[in-house]
Parts: C-alpha cells; structure tokens; sequence
C-alpha cells in the first residue's frame, strides 16, 4: 500500500510541475493543466475531492513589481470584465454554460487536467473572445481595480472564469492586459507562484487571486502592423483574383480589407502599441488549407492547394466509332475443299507432255492436279533433273578413277 501511495504522489507531482510552467505563460491566470491521468489519480486516491458546497472568493490583481525585492507599482483603474464559462463538480470537470458551449466544443475543455499545451489554452481564450465581442456577450461582473491595483468581485460560485480588461491610458502610457482564464477554486501555489507538487484536492484554494500579463507602451510611439497573403502549390492562373482578411483588435473587429495583386497581396495598418492584433481570412474556395503565422507586428497568410484525389478517368465527348463489319468474300473466291478433286483440264500445253511422259503424273502433294500459276515455267524441271544426272554420273567416275591411282 505505500508503495501504491508514493506512486500515485509522483503522477500527481508531474501534474502540478507541468501545471507551474504554464501559470508563467500569457493568458493563464491563476491555473494551466496536466492531464487526464493526474486528475483520475488525485479524485480516486481518498485525498479528497473539491467542496461543491461552499462559494469562492475571486480578485484580479494589476499591480507591477520589479525584479527580485523591487518596489510594486499599482495601476489603479483597469476596467475588467468577468464571464462565467463553465461550472465544474467535485472531481474538477467542467460543465460549459450557455452560450459559450456554442463557442467552443465540450470535449476540447473537460476538466482542469484535459490541456497540456500552452498554445490550446491559448487558442480557447482567443476563442472565446471573439465570440464575446462579436455577440455582445454580457459579462458576470465589471470590476475596476481601486488605488491599490486591486479589483475584487467577491463572493461567486465555483467554475471557471474568463476576464477581459479594457486598455488603460495612464501617465502617457497605455497599458493593455492579457485575457485570462481562472477556476475557482484554483489549484495551490508557492510564493513565487508556481504550482505546489504532490497537492491533493484538500489543499485547493477556494479564495483565488488572478494577475494577469499586461504590455505598457508609450502613446506618442504607434507601431506598423502587416499582413501578408501568399500561395503555396497551386497554379497562379486558376487561384481566386482577391480575398478578404478580417483584423481584429483586442478581439473585437477592427477592419476589414481586400488582398488582390493589384496590393501585391498585402496589407499595413498603424495604431498605437499594447494592443493585441489578429487575423482572419475569409476563404470561399474550399481547395485551399490556410494558415496563419505571426510574430509582434506581422501577420503571414498562406494558402496550400489541397491535392485533388484520382477519380474515375473522365469520358470523352467524341468517342471512337465501332469498326465496320468486314465485308464477306464473293462465292466466286472461296477455295475449294482440299478432300475435293478438282477437275484436270483435257489438255495440257504440248510443252509440258515431255515431263509427264518422263516423271509421271506428279503426286497431288506436289500440285500435280493444281492448275499452274499464271506465269509459271515448267519446261526448266526437266532439263534440270537430266543435268543433275549428268553431273552426279561425272563425279562417281572421277572418285573411282582417283582411288585407282593412289
């Protein structure tokens, strides 16, 4: 049994050290995740499980410390904006309210443990915001942060929460803050805010306090923002002439415009820094697979030809024509049955009486009953036969006379 306790301490332990790494990374608030197995571990190893029947406490915290034991700087003001996303039950799954369930896809975000990457935390927030102020979502709460940074919205029920801050110009500078995303309660945190190791759902907080990431630029210093549209693996002359790119600022639409050649398929605006810019194209064409990449100021847009799959070959609109039928022979040209004796003429030319007086009648493999082709000489058989007797009586005499002489 010991050895089945410390195991399941040091799964949960990888949890929450993944967990601490993603706490630092913009975006996440007061939690990140691990996975599904340290969750199913800490709810089933009777470490306890999360009080579903007490409230929480919720405060975003805007306040700048310098590095080490500098002095904290608060930014009284910041107006933020709190959404309830989802409610979650004793083992820290969540249940997604309406009507972000239409937002997001439930099984993208089922407890606290089900994301491990920084990047599809990012891409819910990025999400949810697009859809919070594109349909006018109203919040939970509005909280304003008071001369100490502080913004407490006090008492609420457990879940997860989002909060949206406006942009603050303070002191010549502009200061823009990061979306979040918090549960309530949150899991434990050391005091240089990374995740305990080896937690249980005993030690949890139910008093969650929320700083989020924030950029401060100057108000006389605006930036140049790009986008850039480019094509990969098709063929220039059958892609679509132009496209449309929706740009969002701070998640809200800000402009809409029209990539052609005619703007050598680009795009630059100029607004003030601290602002969080991104891009959306608007593509009919369902054969290209776009992405999108970006970095401070620059937004890269690119789309692949996807490869069209082989098919049946296509018929063509002039088949060839079927042959014609051969003609059949005349009965005059149809040969004979070989079985069949064909009548021997009743006279042959007196040219050839010589040779049948002195062969015979030839046998009929040799044709003698066929009539000659046109043309055909028959008077050079004989002579040749006689000759080749001839020469064949010569040359028995001349080896008999050389044999003598030896």
């Amino acid at each position: 049994m010991r050895i089945m306790k410390n195991l399941k301490k040091l799964v949960v332990g990888v949890c929450a050290s993944a967990l601490a790494v993603m706490i630092a990374a913009p975006g996440i608030g007061a939690f990140a995740a691990s996975d599904n197995a340290g969750a199913s571990d800490t709810s089933s190893s009777g470490s306890g499980v999360i009080d579903t029947s007490r409230n929480g406490t919720l405060t975003v915290e805007y306040i700048f410390k310098d590095a080490g034991e500098g002095e904290a700087y608060p930014t009284p003001g910041v107006v933020t904006h709190i959404y309830k996303i989802a409610d979650v039950d004793e083992n820290g799954n969540f249940n997604l309210l309406s009507p972000y369930n239409k937002a997001i896809n439930p099984d993208t975000l089922k407890n606290v443990f089900s994301i491990a990457e920084q990047s599809q935390w990012d891409e819910i927030i990025k999400t949810l915001t697009q859809y919070i102020k594109a349909n006018n979502v109203p919040d939970f709460a509005t909280v304003t942060a008071d001369q100490n940074g502080e913004a407490a919205v006090g008492e609420v029920g457990l879940g997860l929460y989002m909060g949206l801050s406006d942009p603050l110009k303070f002191e010549g500078k502009l200061y823009q803050y990061y979306p979040f995303l918090s549960m309530v309660p949150t899991l434990p945190v050391n005091e240089d805010g990374t995740t305990q190791t080896g937690f249980t759902w005993d030690d949890i907080s139910y008093d969650v306090v929320v700083a989020p990431k924030r950029e401060v630029s100057k108000l006389d210093d605006p930036t140049e923002y790009k986008v850039y549209k480019q094509w990969s693996g098709d063929d220039p002359k059958t892609r679509p002439s132009s496209v449309t790119v929706k740009i969002f600022c701070d998640g809200a639409e800000f402009e809409t415009v029209e990539l052609s050649s005619m703007n050598n398929w680009q795009y630059s605006w100029v607004y003030e820094k601290g602002h969080f810019f991104n891009v959306e194209e608007i593509l009919s064409d369902t054969s290209y697979t776009p992405t999108i990449t970006q970095n401070e100021t620059s937004f890269i847009i690119v789309n692949t030809k996807t490869p069209e799959t082989p098919g049946n070959p296509k018929r063509t609109d002039n088949p060839p024509d079927n042959p014609d039928s051969p003609d059949s022979p005349d009965d005059s040209t149809v040969v004979d049955n070989p079985g069949t004796e064909s009548e021997a003429p009743s006279s042959l030319p007196e040219v050839l009486g010589a040779v049948r007086d002195f062969i015979g009648d030839l046998p009929a493999v040799l044709g003698a009953r066929r009539l000659p082709q046109t043309g055909q000489l028959w008077w050079p058989i004989p002579v040749l036969a006689i000759l080749g007797i001839v020469l064949v009586g010569f040359g028995i005499r001349s080896e008999k006379k050389r044999k003598t002489e030896k």
